[in-house]
């Protein structure tokens, strides 16, 4: 009985391995990016992050930081912003799909990689102060302050028109959501060199306070 026991152990072993050995290779090729048909999430890897745009998307959101430069770059090459504009715009206003995936461009434009994009991403970023989602109209804030900071220091090679986008950013302050004011008050204070206006803050804490 005792030498039945043994075999079943080790043939169970046997499966176990054969089959983590298996589920490793579909996972991941040889240099650690991804493979399609892998993980039990259904993607691979990329710099660490899974390779589907909401999955990679939410765990971005929900690192402390921005990835590095290196990962940034593969990450924007296989979601170029377009694509990941255009997804944005399919998702739920105020899903945690929606928060994520702006979260995720807030960060990914903070690299260098991305900050090199920004200049593209203006007319995504002017469209998003007209979205629903207040969390989407200050991601929108906070890259066309960026973009404005890009055009004053000439490093740019712009089309647009930088007087209609400050406009854009001053209209926003009367935004009722006091979070998106406050984002475009602080994109407009960094392009002015200094702190934002006093008070304003204070104002529009109040505001959402009594609503």
């Amino acid at each position: 009985i005792s030498e039945t026991l043994l075999l079943l152990l080790l043939l169970l072993l046997h499966l176990h391995t054969t089959r983590r050995s298996h589920t490793d290779d579909m996972d991941m090729d040889v240099d650690g990016t991804s493979v399609a048909g892998g993980s039990s999430r259904g993607v691979g890897v990329l710099g660490g992050y899974p390779t589907d745009l909401l999955e990679l998307a939410a765990d971005v959101a929900m690192v402390p930081g921005v990835p590095s430069d290196a990962v940034s770059a593969k990450i924007l090459e296989a979601h170029p912003l377009p694509d990941v504009f255009a997804k944005l715009s399919t998702l739920q206003p105020g899903s945690k799909e929606e928060s994520d995936l702006a979260d995720f461009i807030d960060k990914m434009l903070q690299t260098a990689p991305g900050s090199a994009l920004l200049q593209s991403s203006v007319p995504y970023a002017a469209a998003g102060l007209s979205a629903a989602a207040p969390r989407v109209r200050k991601m929108a804030c906070s890259q066309l302050g960026r973009a404005l900071a890009q055009m004053s220091q000439g490093s740019n090679g712009s089309s647009f028109d930088g007087g209609e986008l400050l406009a854009e950013l001053v209209s926003t302050l009367d935004d009722p959501d006091s979070g998106v004011a406050t984002a475009a008050a602080a994109a407009l204070a960094t392009l002015a060199g200094g702190p934002p206006p006093p008070g304003i803050f204070d104002d529009h804490a109040a505001a959402a306070a009594a609503a």
